[in-house]
């Protein structure tokens, strides 16, 4: 469990670099990977913030719900898994809008205008996209297995911070 603990500023520092690159170059831009980074970052601080309160600090006990009945402490692994897959879906709904703003741009119209209508044209495509992956993880969150419970939890909660608050209210 360590040595997992131990590489995993590694494996963060690795994974924000090669998102970076790969945005920086696809943009021909240092501010967009920034922002990316940025709320990407904010997602996993806020979700794993949300982990903790349920997990450790039994914030939901009085629902009595087996799915989110905290135990006072969460299980070694769902913040290591859930990291590269948080990181992955933020990225590609970051894309996608990103994408279609900029075709917006390139046809001319103002960073406002290209703003709004790329929220227009991929915002309920975004948040379809999103409800679909919180419904297919949801199905895990009240398993008996611990681990299973847990990652479920990471990804529902990143999944909808990221379509619902991130994607909407922040990135413009």
């Amino acid at each position: 469990i360590q040595t997992v603990y131990d590489a995993f500023p590694t494996a963060l520092g690795v994974t924000v670099a090669v998102v970076f690159v790969v945005v920086g170059v696809a943009f021909r831009s240092i501010l967009i990977p920034l922002r990316s980074v940025f709320t990407i970052s904010l997602t996993l601080g806020l979700v794993y913030g949300l982990a903790t309160f349920v997990y450790e600090d039994n914030i939901l006990n009085f629902f009595q719900l087996g799915g989110v009945t905290g135990l006072g402490a969460l299980y070694w692994i769902p913040p290591i898994l859930s990291f590269s897959i948080c990181v992955g879906l933020g990225l590609d709904y970051d894309i996608f809008l990103l994408t279609r703003i900029l075709e917006y741009r390139q046809a001319g119209m103002s960073d406002r205008q290209s703003i709004l209508m790329g929220l227009a044209r991929t915002g309920r495509i975004i948040t379809a996209a999103g409800g679909i992956m919180a419904v297919a993880f949801f199905g895990l969150l009240f398993s008996r297995m611990l681990l299973l419970n847990q990652l479920s939890f990471f990804l529902v909660a990143a999944v909808l911070v990221d379509t619902l608050l991130i994607r909407t209210m922040v990135v413009p």
